[in-house]
């Protein structure tokens, strides 16, 4: 009994002192007006509330930033000096559902193509692939339990790093009304939102995956849009049945991508981490990484 009359004295207490603070500001506020001042409130909300991180660029035209990305491991191939060429397979684990969207992404790299696991271990894959000069790896991961992907591994060949995702939704090609169909064309990219230093490593990951010069007649876009954390894929093309309105036509799929890890090397245990969530630090609802 006691420590419920305890509790409900605090409890009261912090409701008075809210009503008192309401007051306050209602005060202040009638002053103001009577004075005529007009004071622009803004909003509040998630992303301007967000925590300051060391790491965000404020300025993209940073020397020192632009020569440590034009000598990351990316950079052979967004420079075009070797064309990307990107094998897609699931994890051992994988199912029916982790190889339809291993398919989908197939049909969306240009240089993408799927093959089923069918028991080869992860070093004979990686062997095999680092002699035929390929340059990514992408498995596609599914729950024991679970009927649909829920994790996404990105390696970069020949050296690393490993990029875990976790996906989120997913809607495949046949999901989406009025689909359309993409062409061969090399689609132009759109990487938006990726404003850290880890945020713009992780994007040139996703750019190295496509072929450096799109090529415009196709009128085709891939977006990668990060949003509080949250990647999104889209993939859209333009037709302009009348030129001054312009309307986009969804080519598919869809589906959201949350960074897990990025790791030195290609899956190797003893290989550091660059980024790995410290313990409390993702219940931190206003400090994005990306």
């Amino acid at each position: 009994m006691g420590q419920g009359r305890v509790k409900a004295k605090g409890f009261v207490r912090k409701e008075s002192r809210r009503s008192m603070a309401q007051e306050a500001r209602k005060k202040r506020r009638r002053e103001e007006r009577k004075k005529g001042i007009k004071i622009e409130r803004i909003p509040k909300t998630i992303d301007n509330k967000r925590v300051f991180d060391e790491t965000k660029v404020e300025n993209e035209e940073d020397i020192e930033m632009i020569r440590e990305e034009q000598l990351d491991e990316f950079s052979s191939v967004i420079s075009g000096r070797i064309s990307p060429k990107v094998m897609i397979t699931t994890t051992m684990t994988g199912g029916a559902y982790a190889g339809k969207l291993g398919r989908e992404l197939a049909y969306v790299i240009p240089n993408g193509v799927f093959k089923r696991r069918r028991g080869y271990s992860m070093s004979s894959i990686l062997k095999t692939l680092k002699k035929k000069h390929y340059t990514m790896l992408i498995l596609v991961e599914q729950g024991v339990q679970r009927k649909r992907p829920d994790g996404l591994w990105m390696i970069n060949l020949p050296h690393g790093p490993t990029a875990h995702f976790r996906i989120g939704t997913v809607r495949y090609r046949r999901e989406i009304p009025d689909v359309g169909r993409k062409s061969d064309h090399y689609p132009d990219l759109n990487l938006y939102g990726f404003k850290t230093r880890l945020g713009r490593r992780i994007s040139r990951m996703f750019q190295s995956l496509f072929p450096p010069k799109p090529e415009y007649y196709g009128r085709q876009i891939i977006t990668f849009h990060n949003q509080r954390d949250w990647i999104f894929f889209r993939q859209h093309r333009f037709i302009f049945d009348d030129p001054k309105t312009p309307r986009v036509q969804e080519l598919g799929p869809r589906f959201s991508l949350y960074l897990l890890s990025l790791q030195d090397g290609t899956m190797q245990r003893t290989s550091p981490y660059e980024y790995i969530p410290k313990a409390g630090t993702r219940s931190e609802k206003l400090r994005f990484i990306l």
